[in-house]
């Protein structure tokens, strides 16, 4: 959907992806640092727009339907 994320470091994957350029990483659960990063990105929405599309990008070259199933096949294969 092109929009940046917003996520904890201890989100499981999600900190990977998004790194510094396609959202923004918040350590230690703080609400108020998740407050105010949502703060920011409503304030800037420029900033907000080229999140998004880095996110789009990444996404779509990491996690396609091709390198999902690659690393199945891999993962079976070595079974």
């Amino acid at each position: 959907l092109e929009k940046p994320v917003v996520c904890f470091t201890e989100a499981g994957g999600a900190p990977e992806l998004i790194e510094d350029d396609a959202g923004l990483v918040i350590e230690n659960f703080s609400i108020k640092k998740m407050a105010e990063a949502i703060e920011f990105l409503k304030e800037n929405s420029q900033k907000r727009m080229e999140m998004g599309r880095i996110g789009r990008q990444k996404l779509n070259e990491r996690h396609n339907e091709q390198q999902i199933l690659n690393t199945f096949v891999s993962i079976i294969n070595t079974l």
